[in-house]
């Protein structure tokens, strides 16, 4: 088997490798030294691409890293003024969400206040005129008009009409409750604060096993390091192929 070009060409192979050796069963000497040949020669071809791709990538992590570093501390104390800004801000703007939400409370009450009386009036007023109808009934069955006074002949009908059934004059509006306005900076960016839940543990031995994760790096560096007892977990040797 010759080398491997490049990594596109690679692949091409190695899969065409792959569908051969899923055809072959290891049943003796012969094709135990074919398998041997083919793990061998794909560990020297995965070898030979991770040498071409560090010697390609090396030189750029290396930029990476060097630009991250120019930035980092700068980024690091740009982040530390935005997040003392925050915490100071926070308690300030809590305290406007509390007021906020008390003045559209006591918003909500006197809409609901006006609205009571409104139908309390007209109640009233309803009430009323029943009850002027029901004595003018009583007064006069026939619903036949009074005869007028001397005054009522001078007077003049409309007027009288108007000041009998004039409706109060209505008390002025309440002030609109003013709600506190949010600061703003020299951008004309507004701080306000927004809900976002979050958590802490109280007990872990409560949290659901979903919520649990299993460190596997811990794990086997312990495993590794001659570990031979972790509750919960058991530890057994198993048989991995090496070609060397």
């Amino acid at each position: 088997m010759s080398d491997i070009i490049s990594a596109e060409q690679g692949k091409v192979v190695a899969e065409r490798l792959l569908e051969q050796a899923k055809g072959v069963e290891v049943t003796d000497e012969h094709t135990a030294s074919g398998m041997t040949a083919l793990v061998e020669y794909a560990s020297s071809q995965l070898k030979r691409l991770e040498d071409a791709r560090v010697a390609l990538t090396k030189p750029l992590n290396k930029q990476v890293r060097f630009i991250n570093d120019q930035f980092r501390g700068t980024r690091e104390a740009f982040e530390a003024v935005k997040n003392e800004g925050r915490a100071r801000l926070k308690p300030y703007l809590v305290r406007l969400d509390e007021q906020r939400r008390a003045a559209e409370e006591a918003e909500r009450k006197r809409a609901e206040d006006e609205a009571r009386k409104a139908m309390e009036k007209r109640i009233e007023a309803e009430r009323a005129d029943a009850e002027a109808r029901a004595a003018a009934e009583a007064v006069n069955p026939l619903d036949e008009p009074p005869p007028p006074t001397v005054d009522e002949y001078d007077a003049d009908p409309s007027a009288l009409q108007a000041e009998l059934y004039a409706e109060p004059e209505p008390p002025p509006p309440p002030a609109p409750i003013e709600k506190p306005k949010a600061p703003r900076g020299a951008q004309g960016k507004a701080a306000r604060t927004r809900k976002v839940k979050k958590w802490r543990l109280i007990d872990k031995s409560e949290l659901p096993d979903e919520y649990l994760m299993v460190d596997t790096a811990a794990l086997n560096k312990a495993v590794k390091g001659g570990a031979t007892k972790i509750p919960g977990i058991e530890i057994y040797e198993d048989a991995e192929v090496v070609v060397k």
